[in-house]
């Protein structure tokens, strides 16, 4: 298994929400998928076109539908929170493009893929992740998430959306800057157990 020196922001803040007696684990799943597997990940495009085109929640909602069934009872949840939180929430905001970007977190980089990015009323621009998972994030680990959202889009507002609660976090007059030596010492510690040889137990 090759080492890994770029890794996804939903990678890294699974890892940052993780108790360390716990990453054995998970670095076992980011080295058997290359860091790349994201159980969400339909639904998160579905996110982005919803945002794209009609902004009702109506792509989510098929998503969930046509989800394999396994899965379409958690992707219908994700569904109806979405509906219910983001399509009001942004709902006189101006849709405006945005591109994944990478950012260097001490020795790795990190992929940042935004579900969307919409201009508000007094022209500032907030650029917007989707957190789905059960297991509600740290406040580490959900203020890194933003920190690492602040440094690849610098002169945006970063959110993060945590739909299984209802929930929706922004970098706006927060001091995230301070995080930056502990998210360079987490990332350095991630990139050392993600090197070949490295015992993972």
């Amino acid at each position: 298994m090759a080492k890994l020196d770029s890794l996804t922001l939903t990678g890294i803040t699974n890892y940052l929400n993780t108790p360390p007696l716990k990453r054995g684990t998970l670095i076992r799943s980011m080295l058997d998928s290359a860091g790349g597997f994201d159980y969400w990940m339909p639904i998160k495009q579905a996110a982005t076109k919803d945002r794209n085109t009609t902004r009702d929640g109506a792509a989510l909602t098929a998503a969930a539908a046509n989800a394999r069934e396994d899965r379409r009872t958690s992707f219908g949840v994700i569904a109806r929170a979405w509906a219910e939180t983001v399509v009001p929430r942004w709902a006189t905001s101006t849709p405006v493009p945005i591109t994944p970007a990478t950012v260097q977190i001490g020795s790795m980089e990190v992929r940042v893929r935004p579900q969307f990015a919409d201009q508000r009323a007094d022209g500032r621009v907030e650029v917007v992740l989707v957190y789905c998972n059960k297991t509600p994030l740290e406040d580490f680990a959900l203020n890194g998430t933003l920190r690492v959202i602040e440094r690849a889009y610098p002169d945006m507002i970063a959110v993060l959306v945590d739909l299984p609660r209802a929930a929706i976090h922004t970098s706006e007059r927060k001091r995230l800057e301070r995080l930056d030596p502990g998210l360079n010492a987490e990332v350095a510690g991630l990139r050392y157990l993600l090197s070949p040889g490295d015992a993972v137990a």
